[in-house]
C-alpha cells in the first residue's frame, strides 16, 4: 500500500484491516469549536522531565504545542479540555492542579501518560 499521508498509522490500519477483518479501523477523532478565551489559559510551558517540556501557545481559536527540539505543531480541540495531534498519534489533556494554581499537561503517547506542570 502506497500513501503520501502524513499520519502512517491509521494507513497502517487500514492494511491491517484489509488483511484480516478482525482487525478494527481506527475512528476518525473530531474537531470542535472551543472557545479563544479557554484556549489562551492553556499558553505557558509545561515541563515533563529535567531535559523535556511542551510549549503551547494559544493564537486565536487555534493551539499550538512544542516539544524540546521538535518542530511546532497545531493541537485539535476534542474538547474543551481535550486535544490530538495529526502529524503523530498523540493527545493532550489539560487539568487544573488540585491547589487551583495553575494547569497540568498529560502528554498521552505510545500507551504511556506523561505528567507536565506549567512553569509560573
Amino acid at each position: 500500500m502506497l500513501t503520501n499521508a502524513a499520519n502512517w498509522r491509521s494507513i497502517k490500519d487500514i492494511g491491517l484491516h484489509l488483511i484480516n477483518g478482525a482487525y478494527p479501523l481506527e475512528k476518525p477523532r473530531k474537531q470542535v469549536p472551543v472557545n479563544a478565551t479557554v484556549l489562551a489559559r492553556y499558553s505557558g510551558k509545561y515541563v515533563i522531565s529535567d531535559s523535556f517540556a511542551i510549549t503551547v501557545r494559544a493564537r486565536g481559536s487555534r493551539l499550538f504545542v512544542q516539544a524540546t527540539n521538535q518542530r511546532e505543531v497545531e493541537a485539535f480541540p476534542a474538547s474543551d479540555t481535550d486535544f490530538f495531534l495529526r502529524v503523530v498519534d498523540a493527545q493532550i489533556m489539560f487539568e487544573h492542579a488540585a491547589d487551583g494554581t495553575g494547569h497540568i499537561l498529560i502528554l498521552h503517547q505510545n500507551g504511556r501518560d506523561h505528567r507536565g506542570h506549567r512553569q509560573q
